[in-house]
């Protein structure tokens, strides 16, 4: 493995909906494990600036908040959801997706100069642009 990237759970992750999802599961880091979470990305900032190997792509500003996104849980508020205009995800089938909101093109038929200028990705940048969900993937660019 070349690089790694890390990315903090999202309660309400578009691409695996849950209902049942609550901040109570193995993927949220509760508040007891705060501290550990926080040396460890300490540790993490050292290997970036490091330069080792695995890269890890994440920005050291991002990789700095996540523990205050953990410990804020819904009320993190620090940027903005750039989905859509700087990301979007191609599944194993084909399917161009962002955030699981659409487009629901395919890339076996369309070209993806085709499919990012069509009326149906604009629709899905809107349906992102409406997302209030906390979120601190790389999409997301903070203040």
């Amino acid at each position: 493995m070349d690089c790694i990237n890390y990315n903090g759970y999202v309660l309400d992750n578009s691409y695996f909906f849950d209902p049942h999802a609550s901040y109570d599961n193995e993927f949220w880091v509760s508040g007891k494990n705060i501290p550990e979470f926080k040396e460890i990305i300490e540790k993490l900032i050292e290997l970036k600036k490091k330069n080792s190997v695995p890269i890890i792509t994440n920005e050291v500003s991002q990789l700095k908040v996540m523990p205050e996104y953990f410990e804020l849980k819904g009320k993190f508020n620090k940027g903005y959801c750039l989905a859509g205009y700087n990301y979007f995800h191609i599944t194993n089938f084909g399917e161009v997706t962002v955030c699981g909101k659409g487009p629901k093109l395919n890339i076996r038929s369309n070209n993806l100069i085709k499919i990012w200028n069509s009326r149906e990705f604009s629709e899905t940048r809107k349906r992102v642009s409406e997302c209030n969900v906390p979120c601190l993937n790389n999409c997301f660019d903070l203040k």
